[in-house]
């Protein structure tokens, strides 16, 4: 009794349940392409394109605005410090030069000190 119900009724349950779940994937699979066609459609492309039309060049705008106030602001850093200090800053230098196996930059000769009675 148990043999004819395998083979007459479960085999073939079980076999239109495969041939089901095959059906159900490309039915998933066609609709996830169309779901992903719509958003490519209705989000990727035109946050591209406003991407490209708008927010690049508003970048370069800021980019260069950014660059003449900076350079701006150097010109006038220097002229206060200029007018302040009489003479424009300048860092120390330092020699570049180092000896094998040292980390530490070789020495330079103390530059001459001024004082502020000699300046005048």
């Amino acid at each position: 009794m148990a043999v004819p119900v395998y083979r007459h009724v479960l085999v073939p349950l079980g076999q239109v349940l495969v041939w089901a779940w095959h059906v159900a994937g490309r039915i998933v699979r066609a609709l996830w392409r169309g779901v992903r066609l719509a958003v490519r459609v209705l989000v990727g492309w035109p946050a591209a394109q406003v991407y490209r039309h708008v927010l690049t060049p508003f970048g370069h705008v800021v980019r260069e605005v950014w660059r003449s106030v900076r350079t701006t602001v150097r010109e006038v850093r220097a002229e206060v410090r200029k007018a302040l200090f009489g003479s424009p800053g300048r860092e120390p230098v330092r020699s570049q030069a180092r000896t094998l196996g040292s980390t530490t930059a070789v020495s330079n000769p103390p530059a001459p000190e001024h004082s502020l009675h000699q300046q005048g």
